[in-house]
């Protein structure tokens, strides 16, 4: 195949226009496992001058592709590095699955070279260490997370791809801004939030870590900004720093459900 994809398009004979298109054709064979076939294809790319930095745009179309099965659609890129193209980048997505679920995707986005190594290790390796880590924590943890029945205080993970390139995972949007913002706004704009509706945050927020330590899970990091707003509830959408307690280690959790026990004792039905 690489024989044969050479012959049409490392050559000037045929023109740019019908090598484009072929290449056009051709980008899965920039995600294939067999290094081979992936390592022709960047050669290829690169001969008919395309860039590391018009990569974003294949992963996305790539993924798009993949996930057609739960109808995935983008909508635009929430956050990017000034680096994207340069090394390997986290990008944020706005999408939504079955037409109306808003979602977000978290992916790395490799470049041509990284490609071309084909090893997830050095991927990984020379994107941001520190993001790095926070995405690949939250992943691991929404993974443990959801082995069993769901959460509505949790952000869910709806889908996840580590192997082979690109990686990313896709969650459901809780909202545009996080119990932080919301708070300081309403300060500032002198709209008081009523103690039935503070009440619920904690509660929901108490619910949340409870089922949490009930997964053997210890957050590290619980503040405002670790929580979102969906409608009249919050939920816990920040786990970059969250760990697995092994059992062996002492950590020891209890089945009651402290939310129930805050709303009972308050008298709010």
């Amino acid at each position: 195949m690489c024989k044969v994809l050479n012959i049409f398009l490392d050559t000037k004979i045929i023109s740019q226009i019908v090598r484009l298109r072929l290449l056009c054709l051709i980008e899965p064979l920039l995600f294939k496992e067999t290094k081979e076939l992936a390592t022709n294809a960047v050669y290829l790319f690169q001969r008919n001058n395309q860039q590391s930095k018009d990569i974003r745009g294949k992963v996305s179309k790539h993924i798009l592709q993949q996930l057609a099965v739960i109808n995935f659609k983008l909508d635009g890129i929430i956050h990017q590095s000034s680096n994207v193209g340069l090394e390997p980048s986290w990008v944020t997505f706005a999408g939504t699955v079955s037409e109306d679920k808003h979602v977000v995707m978290h992916g790395l986005i490799p470049t041509l070279h990284c490609i071309a190594e084909g090893s997830m290790e050095d991927y990984k390796r020379r994107a941001n260490k520190n993001q790095t880590r926070k995405h690949l924590n939250t992943l691991d943890i929404l993974k443990h997370l959801q082995d069993e029945k769901l959460h509505h205080n949790l952000i869910q993970l709806i889908a996840f791809q580590c192997r082979p390139l690109p990686m990313f995972y896709i969650t459901d949007k809780s909202t545009d801004h996080d119990l932080n913002s919301h708070l300081l706004d309403a300060r500032k704009h002198f709209s008081w939030i009523s103690n039935r509706e503070l009440i619920t945050m904690v509660a929901d927020a108490v619910d949340a870590v409870s089922f949490l330590h009930s997964k053997q899970v210890v957050h590290r990091n619980l503040t405002t900004c670790a929580f979102s707003l969906r409608k009249k509830n919050i939920v816990l959408h920040d786990f970059s720093v969250a760990e697995i307690i092994d059992n062996s280690t002492g950590f020891i959790s209890g089945n009651l459900n402290i939310a129930e026990i805050i709303v009972n004792n308050t008298g709010l039905t």
